[in-house]
């Protein structure tokens, strides 16, 4: 990544890498609202700092979980369960941040600097 390119960055457990690397993670959901905007976005293991990995941020949307499920296409249950370990108080009204973007192969094919 070019030094004078700004970089949003957001944590990940490093066991989720895997599939943010295949394509199957497109979107993350954070609580509350989060300024996070169009552009790159690194993502950065929370416990492993050296692990990272680049990605497009498509659209960011502000609205309770259960609009997030609607829009991701995932049960509300199984959404609540997967953020419950970070947010123990999460349920359907909680107000996030839901980020869509490119997977890891798509940002690199339109923006080689990303790798």
């Amino acid at each position: 990544m070019p030094d004078h390119v700004m970089t949003q960055t957001l944590t990940l457990p490093e066991d989720h890498f895997d599939d943010l690397r295949a394509g199957r993670r497109i979107w993350t959901i954070r609580d509350g609202e989060r300024e996070i905007e169009p552009g790159f976005l690194m993502y950065e293991g929370m416990e492993d700092k050296s692990m990272t990995e680049f990605v497009w941020v498509t659209d960011v949307f502000y609205m309770r979980l259960k609009g997030a499920a609607v829009k991701t296409g995932e049960k509300l249950d199984d959404l609540i369960e997967k953020l419950h370990p970070f947010y123990p108080d999460i349920d359907g009204e909680t107000k996030i941040t839901l980020i869509l973007h490119l997977t890891v192969d798509e940002t690199k094919k339109i923006f080689p600097q990303a790798s």
